[in-house]
C-alpha cells in the first residue's frame, strides 16, 4: 500500500531537531503513551519520538494488519516513522532516554479491542455478551504479555525482566549501556507520573488527562458501549490465569493488585469462550 509522502514528512519533521539526547516513548499501544508524548511536548522536549514497533518481526506477529484489508495509509506511515527512528537513533548507536509505560493487560486489551475493532467495524445491535465473545476470540491477548520479549528486547538488547521493578512505587529506572530507561505504570496518578518523569528527565513535566484517552478517542456510540461493557463483563478464572499468572503481570503488578482485579472481573459461571493467544 502506498504511503502518502506528506504523512511521513509530517511525522519525520523532528528528525533534524535532535540536539540533546533523544527521548523515545517506546510502548505497546493503549497505555496512555499519547498523553505522555503530549506532556513531554509541553515540557519542551522537541526531540521526543513516540514509537510502538521498531521490530518488523513483531509487527507481523502482533497481527497489526487486517487479513482482509492490510494496513491503512496511516498505519503504513506509522511503521515507516518507527523504522526511521530505529535507523537514525538505535542502529546509529546514539545514546538515548527511553520512557516505557506498563498497563494492566486486561484493561489495556479492552481499550485496544474497542479502539481497533469495535469502533471501526460498527456496533449496531451489539450486546455486552456478544462483545465479550468477540473480545475473547478475536483480540490477540498475547500482545502486552509478549511485547517486551518480542519487540523491546530485540531492538534495545535489554530484557526488562532481568532487572527488578519497584511494584509498590510503580516505576523503575534501568541504566544499560547507552540507554537509560524509565518503566512507568499507567495506573499511577497524573501527579505521580509527572514526578517520576521529572526525576528521570530533570525537567518539570505535568501529566494531565488528554484527548488521547479512551473516553475522547472513541466514537460517542462506541464509548457508551465501552462503559456498559466494563460495567457488566465478567470472565472465567482460566482466562484471568492466562493474563495474571504471566511473567509480565507478576513482574510489574503487586499480588494485592492482581487479587483485587481478579475479584473485580471473575465469574466462575461465565460462558466459556476460547481466547486468542496466537497470531
Amino acid at each position: 500500500m502506498v504511503v502518502p509522502d506528506r504523512i511521513i514528512e509530517r511525522k519525520q519533521k523532528h528528525m533534524s531537531k535532535i540536539e540533546d539526547l533523544p527521548v523515545l516513548i517506546y510502548t505497546p499501544g493503549r497505555v496512555s503513551s499519547g498523553s505522555c508524548s503530549i506532556a513531554l511536548m509541553k515540557a519542551g522536549f522537541e526531540n521526543r519520538f513516540h514509537v510502538h514497533v521498531m521490530n518488523e518481526d513483531w509487527r507481523d506477529y502482533s497481527g497489526a494488519a487486517s487479513p482482509k484489508t492490510g494496513m491503512s495509509p496511516q498505519q503504513e506511515a506509522r511503521y515507516e516513522f518507527d523504522r526511521k527512528v530505529r535507523t537514525d537513533i538505535i542502529d546509529a548507536k546514539q545514546e538515548c532516554l527511553v520512557v516505557s509505560l506498563v498497563r494492566d493487560p486486561l484493561t489495556r486489551n479492552m481499550s485496544a479491542y474497542f479502539m481497533n475493532q469495535v469502533d471501526k467495524m460498527g456496533n449496531g445491535g451489539k450486546t455486552a455478551e456478544s462483545l465479550r465473545k468477540g473480545f475473547l476470540s478475536r483480540y490477540p491477548h498475547y500482545v502486552p504479555l509478549e511485547w517486551y520479549h518480542r519487540e523491546f528486547n530485540p531492538v534495545l538488547g535489554i530484557n526488562v525482566y532481568d532487572h527488578p521493578f519497584d511494584r509498590e512505587r510503580g516505576y523503575q529506572v534501568i541504566e544499560s549501556g547507552r540507554f537509560k530507561i524509565l518503566l512507568l505504570r499507567t495506573e499511577l496518578t497524573n501527579e505521580e507520573k509527572g514526578n517520576a518523569l521529572q526525576e528521570f528527565l530533570n525537567r518539570p513535566v505535568e501529566m494531565e488527562v488528554s484527548r488521547k484517552s479512551d473516553k475522547y478517542e472513541l466514537k460517542e456510540e462506541t464509548n457508551e458501549l465501552y462503559r456498559e461493557f466494563k460495567k457488566e463483563v465478567k470472565f472465567r478464572p482460566e482466562f484471568l490465569d492466562y493474563l495474571y499468572n504471566s511473567e509480565y503481570a507478576r513482574h510489574f503488578m503487586t499480588p494485592k493488585e492482581i487479587k483485587a482485579l481478579r475479584k473485580r472481573w471473575q465469574d466462575d459461571n461465565a460462558a466459556p469462550v476460547a481466547w486468542r493467544t496466537t497470531p
